[in-house]
């Protein structure tokens, strides 16, 4: 998604941007499939975390709410407004946030939920228009971090992230495989709840 804020460069999927987030909110809202809805959450939450945490902590509150099947459309909705109302709102001031780095803590344990995210966001990152050159090394660092949860519980979905991210360092297309293993990974969800 092409980022309409007044940065000289392509903005990176952890740097705080209102405009990348309110566009994953955006698209997460017009989607049906609640496994890539997770994932659109999930980068919409990076773009907030350093400068909006309670924006930040509405984007996982309401990834939590799908992940635990309850009802999620009225505050994906509300969620939405706001996002677009602090679009409105810095169109009058025109800020721009300094690019800040920070990533979650290496997981320890497995995880089904946590693999699950990794690998949405990952999926979401790889099929993002224009940015996958950009946002690759961001995708394998979520794929391993999948692999990481999901080796003890589930190892042959392990082994699926290390074959996606050997893909993308090789400049291979893993579009298909990407899809698969976000369905796979849900379907581990699904059968903890």
């Amino acid at each position: 998604m092409s980022c309409s804020c007044l940065r000289t460069h392509r903005v990176k999927p952890y740097e705080t941007c209102i405009f990348c987030a309110h566009k994953h909110i955006a698209a997460a809202l017009a989607l049906r499939d609640e496994s890539s809805l997770v994932g659109q959450l999930i980068l919409a939450s990076w773009h907030y975390r350093d400068d909006f945490p309670e924006m930040e902590a509405a984007c996982i509150e309401c990834a939590e709410r799908i992940e635990r099947a309850e009802p999620y459309r009225d505050s994906l909705a509300a969620l939405c407004i706001r996002a677009w109302q602090m679009v409105l709102d810095n169109q009058e001031s025109k800020a721009v946030y300094a690019a800040k780095s920070a990533d979650d803590p290496m997981p320890f344990a497995p995880d089904a939920v946590a693999a699950h995210r990794a690998v949405a966001a990952a999926n979401a990152l790889h099929h993002e228009l224009n940015y996958r050159n950009i946002n690759a090394s961001v995708t394998i660092g979520q794929l391993i971090i999948a692999a990481w949860h999901f080796d003890e519980g589930h190892h042959e979905l392990a082994v699926k992230c290390r074959e996606c991210w050997q893909k993308i360092e090789r400049l291979k297309s893993c579009r298909e495989e990407l899809e698969a293993l976000q369905r796979a990974a849900w379907e581990a969800v699904k059968a903890n709840r």
